[in-house]
């Protein structure tokens, strides 16, 4: 039953324990949510889990059909979408919004009942305003880190030196010039430079400022670098929007 999907896989590290969430963001902007006003979870008890509850590589291959049989059969079931799943504390949870929750119930038993070796909770509850989805998605933070990964999956993929100190511009976008300003200095108190700022972006904060310092492209150096941003630019009502910088290959 949907139209187009965006699927994502991110680490939860803001709200509560520390999970993998992987969730449809198209299905946010989807009209059908008003026709699929029921919520499924299944939540599978998982039984080889590291100190942190995630699942070791045998025990996901032991899931891993079922939860592929599921969305088969549920797909051809049609009336409901699949919208995400989490993994953390010893078990995983799916979620679907369905016309029918007795019909989607049945569905998913008659899929289980083929992997008895699972064991597995169902629940069902009216959610008309899709706020188990909107728990699933990621916050601006673990969204940022999940964008930054993506970048630098490719930059090793190309061949760069993490390690290898680069120039690196920031772009940050405001409302007004004082609250542009107000950011400004506190950036440079961190050790970045104002490199240009424009009064009229065509966007929704049209008072746009680069600032550009020299780092590594090390995962946890940039996750420090782009949070630190991210929260200092939303402090004076601004929108951080990511950086660029070049490759250093392998000489």
């Amino acid at each position: 039953m949907s139209d187009s999907q965006q699927w994502i896989c991110y680490l939860r590290f803001e709200q509560g324990p520390p999970a993998t969430v992987v969730v449809d963001l198209a299905a946010q902007d989807q009209p059908q949510q008003d026709q699929l006003p029921c919520c499924t979870t299944l939540k599978l008890h998982l039984e080889d889990v590291d100190s942190y509850g995630f699942p070791s590589p045998q025990e996901q291959k032991r899931y891993a059909e079922a939860e592929d049989a599921l969305i088969d059969a549920l797909e051809q079931h049609g009336g409901c979408r699949h919208v995400g799943s989490t993994t953390g504390q010893g078990h995983r949870w799916l979620c679907w919004y369905s016309r029918e929750d007795a019909e989607l119930e049945e569905a998913i038993r008659q899929v289980m009942g083929r992997f008895p070796q699972l064991h597995y909770e169902l629940d069902t509850q009216p959610d008309p305003q899709w706020t188990h989805y909107r728990q699933l998605l990621p916050t601006a933070a673990e969204y940022r880190v999940f964008l930054d990964d993506q970048v630098l999956q490719q930059f090793r993929e190309m061949g760069d030196r993490a390690e290898v100190p680069r120039n690196v511009d920031h772009w940050v976008y405001f409302p007004d010039a004082e609250s542009r300003h107000r950011f400004s200095q506190r950036a440079q108190e961190y050790g970045f430079q104002v490199k240009s700022q424009c009064d009229d972006a065509p966007r929704r904060l049209p008072f746009e400022l680069v600032v550009h310092h020299t780092m590594s492209m090390e995962p946890a150096r940039v996750h420090e670098t782009t949070l630190r941003l991210l929260t200092l630019a939303e402090k004076y009502g601004g929108q951080y929007d990511g950086w660029e910088t070049s490759i250093q290959p392998e000489e």
